[in-house]
């Protein structure tokens, strides 16, 4: 005989009770069930321009005016834990001017690995008094005879003008992107290239075979390709030397160069590939340290608003972060004392001052301070180009939250 099924009421009853007894048995009588997980809230992240308003915020006068600054590396400097006084002294410096970023020079390292080491440590150094804020730290690597590391274990690259003769755009992108990509990963983020200076000449003059040419159409090509391959290495470019040294062979390092160009003249071939490589969202312009009587008669480009206001950002639109040249060349040193050329470049509308070797950060720090104070400068004027560099540094990923808003 077939045993008879089980009632469906009865199946449910004893499935009830099961579960009522396995409730019992798992959850004791003074322990309240567990809640429900809530979802995670993502954390807010400031926009770009909160960001750097929390860093304007965090720096006082003289901390905003170090950040106006890019330095040298002292020769010698040996690391955190070295108590020689040299890098001791550069500590302090870093510690208490607050720079912008570092530009490193063969005498700084021997290899490869050095360079790894030596902007690790930088950038180790620069957490302690700026959190948040990491350092650009730059390098001549042009190609060619102008090149900051020429490593047997990386690839050297031939000079703009060897590069040109190619007449290839492609070709530029990518040794870009190369350079970048060895660049980026020794931690140096900015390279002080491309050239656009024209020149018909590619000889071993101040210019000469670091130009890509002097068709102002195929230079014009070559800049906004280089820009696209050294932007995708995650590295910044720099256009130089603005508005082109090639018009001249006399050495800004050592004298001032005069040129009777009119600003017809630079328009119809010079400024081309610098509006070029503006238009393809270059971040960085670099000054030359010229003087052209017809169109500014007082000052040399990098402490003339009629180049650097009126041109370079009303006409040509950049909005990007303008670097000078080293303020120490003779082309300005020999001419202009400093007090004048710092006041004369920050107002005019230079945001970040290349030092070589011969100033020092805090002695500069207190001139541009005591202008502010005095009147010959404004917080205001101080506080554009740290905004910036700001921005400058968000759009490399080298920007986070200060320590105090975290």
């Amino acid at each position: 005989m077939r045993p008879k099924r089980m009632g469906m009421p009865r199946v449910v009853s004893i499935l009830t009770l099961v579960s009522l007894l396995g409730a019992c048995a798992t959850i004791p009588d003074d322990e309240p069930p567990t809640p429900p997980e809530r979802p995670e809230v993502d954390a807010v992240v400031p926009s770009k321009e909160e960001l750097i308003q929390l860093h304007l915020d965090e720096m006082d006068l003289r901390r905003r005016i170090g950040q106006r600054f890019m330095i040298f590396v002292p020769r010698g400097f040996g690391g955190v834990d070295d108590p020689d006084e040299t890098t001791q002294k550069f500590i302090r410096t870093i510690e208490s001017g607050n720079p912008a970023g570092m530009i490193v020079y063969p005498w700084n390292y021997e290899n490869r690995d050095d360079v790894i080491h030596l902007t690790d440590t930088l950038q180790t150094l620069a957490e302690r008094s700026q959190p948040g804020r990491r350092l650009l730290i730059s390098a001549d690597q042009e190609g060619g005879r102008v090149a900051a590391f020429r490593f047997s274990d990386i690839v050297r690259l031939p000079s703009a003008a060897a590069v040109g003769r190619h007449e290839d755009p492609t070709f530029v992108e990518s040794l870009a992107y190369v350079t970048g990509r060895e660049l980026f990963a020794m931690g140096i983020n900015m390279n002080l290239a491309p050239v656009l200076d024209l020149t018909e000449i590619p000889d071993d003059s101040i210019i000469g075979d670091r130009s890509f040419g002097d068709d102002p159409e195929l230079v014009s090509e070559f800049a906004e390709r280089y820009v696209l391959g050294m932007d995708r290495a995650g590295v910044i470019a720099t256009a130089k030397h603005f508005p082109g040294h090639g018009v001249t062979r006399v050495d800004s390092h050592g004298r001032l160069p005069i040129v009777s160009y009119t600003l017809d003249d630079l328009r119809s071939r010079d400024l081309r590939p610098f509006a070029a490589s503006i238009d393809a969202d270059i971040p960085v312009v670099m000054t030359a340290h010229i003087l052209f009587p017809v169109i500014d008669p007082d000052y040399p480009v990098t402490m003339s608003e009629r180049f650097l206001q009126d041109i370079l950002r009303g006409e040509i639109g950049f909005d990007g972060v303008v670097i000078s040249d080293g303020l120490e060349m003779g082309a300005l040193a020999a001419d202009y004392d400093l007090d004048t050329t710092l006041k004369r470049a920050i107002r005019s509308g230079v945001d970040l001052i290349l030092l070589y070797t011969r100033y020092e950060l805090l002695d500069v720090i207190d001139r541009v301070e005591q202008m502010v104070l005095d009147g010959r400068l404004t917080e205001q004027e101080i506080d554009r180009g740290v905004e910036r560099i700001l921005a400058l540094k968000h759009r490399y990923n080298l920007l986070d939250e200060p320590s105090s808003s975290r």
